[in-house]
């Protein structure tokens, strides 16, 4: 019995977890070829990419990676993988 939680503990461990920046974070620099994106939050800069599974919102409208706009607010769920950072979704502040 002990083996098996251990395992599912293991397991756990080693699943991917989303992740939730702070909002407030500012859209800093985006390369719109290389589909990323950077931010400024907690006194440094996160570069985030973004896949075609990647959904944009305003508010609760849909957008696209092309609204996205240098000095922007967002909140950007995320997952690590290695050391790179994948946006799964990125909320906007609307204006």
């Amino acid at each position: 019995m002990r083996g098996i939680v251990f395992v599912a503990l293991l397991l756990a461990a080693w699943a991917p977890h989303a992740i939730a920046a702070p909002v407030g974070w500012t859209v800093t620099a985006i390369d719109e070829a290389a589909r990323t994106f950077s931010c400024q939050g907690n006194a440094r800069d996160w570069t985030f990419q973004t896949t075609n599974t990647t959904t944009f919102r305003i508010g609760r409208k849909p957008v696209a990676f092309s609204d996205l706009r240098i000095g922007q607010t967002v909140k950007v769920f995320f997952h690590r993988i290695g050391r790179r950072l994948s946006a799964d979704r990125v909320v906007i502040t609307a204006k």
